[in-house]
């Protein structure tokens, strides 16, 4: 499959594919003018490993305004008043 249907069928961009590519995470084959095919089978496998991982932060703006677990959380660089605890 070539980068741009890899890019395509899992949802990021053409970068990302060469990040995960490079990270051994997606495995290639090399056509014979030099070009980079992305194995289906790698593309399956990145699926199921990534479907299995729960997610690394806020998936709601609801969740991101009040913090993961229900914690108000300040803007970046806003100071932070600790006397109230």
């Amino acid at each position: 499959m070539v980068i741009d249907d890899a890019a395509v069928a899992l949802g990021v961009s053409r970068r990302t594919v060469y990040y995960r590519i490079r990270e051994g995470r997606l495995r290639t084959i090399r056509t014979r003018c030099g070009s980079q095919r992305v194995l289906v089978s790698s593309i399956e496998e990145l699926r199921s490993v990534d479907r299995s991982r729960p997610p690394l932060g806020p998936v709601n703006d609801v969740q991101a305004a009040e913090g993961v677990d229900g914690a108000a959380v300040a803007p970046a660089g806003a100071e932070v008043d600790d006397r109230s605890r």
